[in-house]
């Protein structure tokens, strides 16, 4: 995990900060998630075992999700409905091919918000074949409660 700077959750650092991990890595697959996410249980283990071993996927989007603090969960879909492209990426966290980021790094995406869309929609003039995986939860955690 690299710190982002200000300790703030997204941002034009954010983008650099990906491209940053991405030259650093060195695996075949990659996962992304925003400072404030966190992989739910047992979602490691479907990703190595079930979409890993898939060749038909060139990123896989999460579902993204929140607990409250009565343990109760419910999806958080980004307030950006009505620019989403589909299918859209959710950046919070995600999973992608190597090959994916070395022909679109991050670094060509524009520092502006809502970037997250900006990159489906690049992925998507790309060709890149993108799913959805609701089986894989981010958990959003700022409000403190992990799941």
């Amino acid at each position: 995990m690299l710190p982002e700077p200000g300790g703030k959750a997204f941002g034009p650092w954010t983008i650099d900060k990906r491209q940053a991990g991405f030259e650093a890595s060195k695996g075949r697959h990659l996962i992304f998630h925003h400072d404030d996410h966190v992989l739910g249980p047992g979602c490691a283990e479907i990703i190595v075992n079930k979409y890993l071993p898939d060749p038909e996927w060139d990123a896989i989007s999460s579902s993204r999700w929140r607990r409250n603090a009565d343990g109760s969960e419910y999806t958080d879909i980004d307030g950006w409905r009505d620019c989403i492209p589909s299918p859209y990426m959710t950046t919070n966290g995600f999973v992608v091919r190597r090959e994916i980021v070395e022909s679109f790094p991050w670094t060509n995406i524009p520092r502006e918000r809502p970037w997250d869309v900006i990159y489906s929609r690049y992925l998507q003039a790309y060709r890149a074949k993108l799913i959805r995986a609701d089986d894989i939860r981010f958990y959003d955690v700022e409000l403190g409660v992990m799941p």
